[in-house]
């Protein structure tokens, strides 16, 4: 699993136009959360009547075993319709990073767009459909940036460093340093890498990985359709 944190403005991009390489990694995101859902809820539901066997009535464990099977069931069924949307083998699970200020941020820029296709209802729903760490609190984000030099998006940076996924996404040359180096945090140790989308793909997924065979539409509407 590779939890990433992607700027707002990708998010938005990716929503408002559907062909763009925003938009393909919000399908490998989408595909990323549905894959470990399934897998957890299998799980789960291997492990039910061995820990809870003896200890509830038997009444309650069917219930509690027809409950999972069906979450299990629609879990499989999203994870193969995005699969088959997919048209391709995909190796890695990405996993999207939100925080209170990020998701600010995206209603924000949701509000501002005016698209009919960007409202921001639409905006919250998809992006919280295939979130997998919703931070529920940011404290305030240490200089990042060094001297001289400030920035009200440093929160990216602090989400990604707080979350520790160590990877951020983000076409924000002010939130870059010299030489492509990591932002740190001194009092935790922890850090995070900026990548352009290009970069992130190139350098961070698989090679045998077809980008441009990623069809964002084709995903998008699976997704909507295994949640009908």
């Amino acid at each position: 699993m590779c939890l990433v944190v992607v700027d707002p403005r990708l998010l938005v991009q990716a929503l408002e136009h559907e062909h763009s390489l925003a938009a393909k990694l919000l399908s490998l995101l989408i595909y990323g959360l549905a894959s470990v859902r399934a897998r957890a809820l299998s799980d789960e539901y291997d492990a039910l009547e061995q820990s809870y066997r003896g200890s509830v009535d038997a009444r309650q464990l069917a219930r509690a075993r027809t409950l999972v099977e069906r979450q299990r069931a629609a879990a499989l069924r999203q994870k193969a319709l995005i699969e088959d949307a997919l048209e391709q083998f995909v190796s890695v699970e990405l996993l999207l990073v939100t925080s209170p200020p990020l998701r600010r941020e995206l209603r924000d820029l949701a509000q501002a767009n005016g698209s009919p296709r960007i409202r921001p209802c639409r905006v919250n729903r998809e992006i919280a459909r295939c979130t997998w760490l919703p931070l529920r609190t940011l404290g305030p984000a240490p200089s990042y940036l060094g001297r001289n030099r400030v920035s009200p998006r440093e929160y990216l940076i602090h989400t990604a460093v707080v979350a520790e996924s160590q990877i951020l996404v983000t076409e924000d040359d002010e939130l870059a340093l010299p030489g492509d180096a990591c932002h740190g945090d001194p009092k935790t140790r922890r850090d995070a890498r900026l990548y352009t989308l290009e970069e992130f793909f190139r350098d961070e997924l698989p090679f045998q990985l077809e980008f441009d065979a990623i069809d964002a539409s084709a995903v998008f509407r699976a997704a909507n359709s295994a949640r009908a």
